[in-house]
């Protein structure tokens, strides 16, 4: 007997549901028709009565002893939202839960599915079912677009679970309402499509079964041009129909054709009948399907190296991390891999390179090392920070295995520094003495610099001390943080390329005075348009092949690099950074096209010390710029602190009768740096000194202040008027003590505690009478102040930013939202004396947030906060309805703001004032040190409105929403340095 895929046994009555588009409630399948197919059945799918639990489990059991391949139980999980009742599936002998899901909006699916709370009962019965261990499927009826998007579907349930296995779509069996009709197949095709493209992009598996009333020239035509063409089965009792262009379609024999009620109310407008069969669909890959073109296919077929990621974890936490479960060249399995290097070496393959996560937590490691070796691959490389490597044992391992090359990871120049971007304690020490070992056992070490924000200026200091440390022992690796995964969570850690030039010249320019070898990474997100006089730096040749099969469909040209002599070998910059900065940076170089030759001139390629130029007089003349190099000359003369500075505005001297107040600040990330310069602009105000763990005189220099390590050393030396906090959120209490004790008035960065007993702590001690504000900048915007003064029953604010635009939300990430919600409530808690309560919660699902939508009601006013990061312009907007029912409104869009009643529409008018926040706070705050102004802002608020972010995020995830992916990569981070602010 033929083994079918797929049987489905209705056990009759209904799940728990009353979906108008499902067929549970037909009659029970004849129970002998399992004995009769035994164990012919591959997949057998329990649906109907499932609440009934002695039917479930008596089938399901039944189902086992008959040899069935996979036991599905369909159904909505509302009786099963426990891990307890979970486990009692499992313990029926059901393998996989399949739920129905009808839309992401939580509203809708309830309607459709005629019961309350239906959606988020489901949520959490696959969560339960996820943790018993079952494996988790949905099932998507296709409905009205109106009522629903399916890749927010399939987003909605991967974050509930981590993981899909499967999603199964399908027209609905019984004939909708007008209102839930899916519309014709031209309509239904684009839809198709775009959620199959979603689920391989997410690397979920996207089913189409014969029997789901998708005929096959629609799923063609969809893409689905390798998914399984699964047996038939028995013949199904659903109508289904054809009309005369069927017959002469090539796959009339293998299709059903499309639903009956479908026919009656559409035909078969959008469908094309198909001229030629293709080769049998296949089922959708688990991974994501990349479309190559012909280019990347020959690039890929000339690439001399294999690239191997061996696991996706890590023991460390970098903050830019481009790596996660979706990343691609994943080899973790021991046998393909060993069959991965053998094949490779039989095409003549020069190098193997072995990465992760870190790859040295892989224990197959010193084995596929091995293999590369014996399979005669001359060099062998691995991308590591080399904390593990301080082992001896573990060294010599993997170096005896046949290690020739080493890709070290090291992003700062000092402890501190590297503590921030790595989120591990001591492990700066623990890399540059793995470092050391590699050097002692002859392996070629290249020291992988990853340049982003919160590094970029220290570029001439790392340098110096790599340098020093090393003796020019290694080759320094300049390379762009890449925008992917981790990186894109946050893009403020992604700077311009624009602002980042100058260092990076500066720092070349450094690398040939004091004989430091280095190039700089082109493939990793640096054309050769940013290098000045040091484009013979570039990896760009050496990788082109590598870059055109790996990258190229991930990155973008601007129209003027048609014209630049780089054309035919650079692949542009990263889409997602062209998405929010444009390409106008790019600037093609002019000049003949460049040839391979004007490169290495012979020289073998490789991370090597000798292939890169080592001064300007080794740079063949068809790269040499002089031009170029005499503005380098210039630049490299200006002091750091003037490159790429924020201009400063010298203060307007007034008649005063005491001298300004000495501000000492401490931290050194971009807010800091912001408000430094915003207090050059305050009269009476001067910034004195500066405190930060990785202090060096650059760093001062840039600040234009004393610069000290040590807090109590810097607060008892300078004796300051007045201190700016503005360093890691989780250092803030910790000051906040030290500089109360010394009586000294503090400007605190919001939040002021890391965790809510530290806020509340730090309320306490305001209370008995340390002078602490918050810095609530947002309240001393042009015209803030007045605007909130107007009493209100209803405020309603909106942040609405465009999907690419700086301030967009990157995930569901408590931390990232936590910060988006601190300033919303800053302005709508205002004066509000009670912490308010949660009325509802609402969002719409993707990737990452898209849309937002909380009521909060407390103190006799209501409040409604709006969040839209797929917006046309980005605009904040502020509404306050008075108790007598007029409506006013502040407006801030783009660089305008204005403000305004309403009558019939609303009358906006410029606002009046001048000054920009952090310039007007500073400002208050010098009043109030004088004494001449009570604070605008309290830590009782901070305080009320960190308790009530925290129940926003709580309100989030109880709703659905998985602040962590079940299957991400697993990474180390010293628990004292992860972010707890909004926990």
């Amino acid at each position: 007997m033929a083994r079918f895929t797929s049987v489905d046994v209705r056990l009759g009555g209904p799940c728990g549901l009353r979906c108008e588009v499902c067929d549970c409630r037909d009659s029970a399948t004849d129970p002998r028709a399992l004995e009769r197919l035994g164990n012919s059945v591959a997949r057998f799918v329990i649906r109907g009565g499932t609440e009934r639990e002695q039917d479930v489990a008596a089938a399901a059991r039944a189902a086992h002893s008959a040899g069935v391949g996979e036991i599905v139980l369909r159904s909505p999980l509302l009786a099963f939202t426990s891990l307890e009742a979970a486990q009692r599936i499992k313990a029926w002998k059901v393998d996989t839960v399949l739920v129905p899901m009808l839309s992401a909006h939580p509203q809708v699916h309830d309607r459709v599915a005629g019961a309350e709370s239906a959606l988020v009962k489901s949520l959490m019965g696959m969560r339960a079912a996820a943790e018993a261990g079952l494996r988790i499927e949905i099932e998507v009826p296709l409905l009205s677009s109106r009522l629903q998007r399916l890749p927010d579907i399939v987003d909605l349930a991967r974050r509930a679970v981590g993981r899909v296995a499967a999603v199964h779509f399908y027209v609905p069996t019984k004939a909708p309402t007008a209102a839930l009709d899916p519309g014709s197949w031209a309509e239904l095709q684009p839809r198709i499509a775009q959620a199959l493209s979603h689920c391989r992009s997410t690397a979920t598996l996207a089913v189409i079964h014969p029997r789901s009333g998708i005929p096959l020239c629609a799923q063609l035509a969809a893409g689905v041009t390798d998914a399984t063409r699964q047996s038939r089965g028995p013949t199904p009792e659903v109508h289904y129909a054809k009309g005369t262009p069927c017959d002469s379609c090539r796959a009339s024999a293998q299709c059903f054709g499309v639903r009956q009620w479908q026919y009656e109310r559409h035909g078969l407008d959008g469908l094309t009948p198909l001229t030629r069969l293709t080769t049998q669909l296949r089922k959708e890959s688990n991974q994501p399907r990349r479309q190559w073109t012909d280019a990347q296919r020959r690039a890929a077929q000339r690439t001399n190296w294999l690239i191997m990621r061996v696991t996706v974890n890590c023991s460390q936490d970098c903050v830019f991390c481009s790596v996660s479960e979706y990343s691609r060249q994943r080899w973790e399995d021991p046998a393909s891999s060993y069959r991965a290097i053998a094949r490779a070496a039989r095409r003549g393959v020069q190098r193997v390179h072995f990465t992760g996560g870190e790859p040295t937590l892989s224990p197959h490691l010193a084995d596929f090392v091995d293999v590369a070796r014996r399979c005669g691959i001359p060099e062998i490389d691995i991308s590591t920070n080399a904390i593990s490597l301080t082992n001896r044992r573990r060294a010599d391992r993997l170096v005896q295995a046949g290690l020739t090359h080493a890709f070290v990871s090291l992003h700062a120049h000092d402890e501190a520094l590297s503590r921030e971007l790595t989120q591990k304690q001591g492990d700066f020490e623990r890399t540059t003495r793995g470092i050391d070992m590699l050097l002692e056992r002859d392996v070629q070490v290249s020291i992988n610099h990853v340049i982003n924000a919160r590094n970029y200026r220290y570029l001439p200091r790392y340098v110096e001390f790599l340098r020093e440390r090393f003796a020019g022992k290694v080759l320094l690796s300049l390379a762009m943080v890449t925008p992917q995964y981790r990186a894109l969570e946050n893009f403020s850690l992604i700077p311009k390329l624009s602002e980042v030039s100058p260092f990076l010249m500066r720092a070349a320019w450094r690398c040939l005075e004091i004989d430091q070898p280095f190039y700089i990474g082109a493939k990793q997100g640096t054309p050769p348009c940013f290098l000045g006089p040091f484009q013979a730096w570039t990896d760009l040749v050496s990788v082109e092949d590598e870059a055109v099969a790996e990258d190229a469909d991930q990155k973008v040209r601007d129209a003027a690099c048609d014209d630049c002599r780089y054309s035919k070998h650079c692949t542009g910059i990263w889409r997602p950074y062209a998405e929010r900065h444009g390409t106008s940076e790019l600037q093609p170089v002019p000049g003949p096209p460049v040839r391979a030759s004007d490169f290495w001139g012979g020289k073998s390629q490789g991370h090597v010390l000798d292939v890169f130029p080592r001064s300007f007089s080794e740079v063949p003349e068809t790269l040499r710029d002089r031009a170029a190099e005499a503005r380098v000359r210039a630049l490299v003369s200006t002091p750091p602190e003037a490159i790429a500075a924020e201009p400063k505005r010298l203060p307007v001297l007034q008649v005063a009768h005491h001298r300004p107040k000495r501000v000492l600040l401490f931290g050194s990330s971009g807010q800091a740096r912001r408000l430094a310069s915003a207090l050059s602009r305050v009269s009476g105000l001067v910034l004195d000194s500066v405190v930060a763990p990785h202090m060096d005189d650059d760093l001062a220099r840039a600040f234009d202040a004393g610069g000290w390590r040590d807090a109590d050393a810097a607060l008892d030396t300078t004796t300051p008027d007045a201190v700016v906090i503005a360093c890691a959120t989780r250092a803030h209490h910790d000051l906040v003590e030290r500089v109360a004790a010394r009586g000294i008035p503090m400007l605190v960065e919001k939040p002021v505690g890391e965790s809510l007993e530290e806020t509340q702590a730090v309320a306490a001690l305001a209370q008995s009478g340390a002078k602490i504000v918050p810095a609530h900048n947002l309240l001393h915007a042009p015209g803030m102040l007045d605007f909130l003064a107007i009493e209100a029953k209803r405020t309603e604010f909106a942040r609405r930013v465009p999907e690419h635009g700086q301030d967009a939300a990157g995930a569901w990430d408590r931390q990232l939202l936590g910060e988006l919600f601190y300033h919303a409530l800053v302005v709508t808690t205002r004066g509000l004396g009670s912490y308010p309560d949660i009325v509802s919660t609402r969002y719409r699902d993707s990737e990452r947030p898209r849309w937002l939508e909380f009521e909060l009601a407390g103190g006799g006013q209501q409040i409604l906060l709006t969040f839209d990061y797929v917006a046309e312009k980005d605009e904040l907007e502020l509404i306050r309805e008075t108790p007598a029912g007029t409506s006013h409104r502040w407006l801030r869009s783009g660089s305008m703001t204005s403000r305004g009643e309403r009558t019939d529409t609303w009358d906006m008018r410029p606002v009046q004032g001048s000054g920009d926040e952090r310039t007007n706070m500073l400002t208050h705050f010098r009043d109030v040190i004088a004494g001449v102004s009570e604070p605008v802002a309290s830590v009782a608020d901070a305080l009320l409105i960190k308790a009530t972010v925290k129940r926003m995020l709580d309100a989030l995830q109880t709703s659905g929403v998985a602040y962590q992916r079940k299957h991400a990569p697993m990474r180390i981070a010293t628990r004292e340095l992860l972010p707890r602010a909004f926990k």
